[in-house]
């Protein structure tokens, strides 16, 4: 689309690392790191436990070190605004073998960190769950945001500047039944399939062109929910899933220690209960209420007021001319909704 311009920044996670004004800090990696008390030893220490898990994975436990990078997806409409506005974050990852003197590539994603889906979540979901929404706005729930998660990416958009695909992995759904089904990997470990229903989350990943499996590997207490482009997981070499895993499990073990540090794993047949009281502490407290409750609220107003409000007829021409990234009938939210 003429006038859409898409940048990339990389910001490195390490010891260093110290979360900017515009980043969204319900994400895992910034919320660990917003308070300064210890922040280099406690980074440092994280980046170590993800190297020796990763080492573990693979058979070495002292071989392996993981480096990643924050990348800032900034976009902006360059025929209204001179302004970049932060539209994501993921992160791009190494694994370094200490041994050999080579580092191989990791995934690109693990995590994934949007201003669009606070609005989302924090203002749309709220108004669908109300029943006050047209049997439309149900339907295409997720449907902006999943085509900002795509336009970034050269293999669905040609000014892409991201070489993909990219996984994403996240907690199982509390509440939620698991049961493992007999397949295994050598990293991802022993495989589950999910009872019941299409969850709400993995409708709204569908938006993103990506779909879920549940892996539960060597070490782990729960499985993670890995979500992936159908048939991406069968081409990813088994280190690229020892970065994911080791990345993400030690991120949920702080995130949801419930379910991610029980003291009894997952069986043959799992349930994901956040009121799980037997669980190992957390080796980092993150506050899941202060998230929820006032971070993600305020985040929601910010995407409103400076990117969706005053980019709303781009927005709307955008949604038109890329809608060979959208389901059929995906409309742009109802500015209405942001009162």
């Amino acid at each position: 689309m003429e006038g859409l311009e898409i940048e990339i920044l990389r910001t490195p996670f390490d010891h260093n690392y110290l979360p900017t004004e515009d980043t969204r800090l319900t994400t895992n990696f910034a919320n660990i790191a917003k308070d300064p008390a210890g922040r280099p030893e406690r980074l440092a220490r994280m980046l170590d436990l993800m190297g020796r898990r990763a080492g573990k994975l693979l058979g070495d436990a002292c071989r392996y070190s993981i480096a990643i990078d924050i990348i800032r997806i900034n976009i902006r409409f360059t025929d209204i605004s001179t302004c970049w506005f932060p539209m994501a974050e993921m992160l791009s990852t190494r694994l370094h073998d200490l041994i050999h003197g080579r580092t191989m590539p990791g995934p690109i994603g693990c995590n994934y960190s949007s201003f669009v889906r606070d609005y989302d979540f924090n203002t749309l979901l709220p108004r669908i769950s109300r029943a006050e929404a047209s049997p439309k706005e149900r339907c295409t729930f997720g449907d902006l945001h999943g085509l900002f998660f795509k336009l970034p990416f050269r293999h669905h958009h040609s000014g892409g500047v991201i070489d993909g695909p990219a996984l994403v992995a996240i907690s199982v759904g509390n509440g939620r039944t698991y049961r493992r089904s007999g397949q295994q990997h050598p990293i991802l470990g022993m495989r589950y399939e999910s009872e019941g229903d299409e969850s709400l989350t993995s409708r709204y990943f569908a938006r993103m062109g990506l779909t879920p499996s549940y892996w539960m590997a060597s070490g782990s207490q729960a499985p993670l929910a890995i979500y992936h482009e159908p048939g991406d997981l069968e081409h990813r070499d088994p280190h690229e899933m020892a970065v994911l895993v080791s990345v993400m499990d030690t991120f949920e073990g702080i995130y949801r220690p419930e379910i991610y540090r029980s003291r009894v794993p997952a069986g043959a047949l799992f349930r994901a209960d956040l009121d799980n009281t037997d669980y190992f502490p957390p080796l980092w407290k993150y506050c899941r209420t202060e998230r929820d409750k006032v971070l993600g609220k305020k985040q929601a107003e910010i995407v409103w007021r400076e990117f969706l409000s005053p980019n709303a007829a781009a927005l709307e021409r955008l949604m038109v001319n890329y809608r060979h990234l959208l389901p059929a009938g995906a409309v742009f939210p109802n500015p209405d909704l942001a009162s």
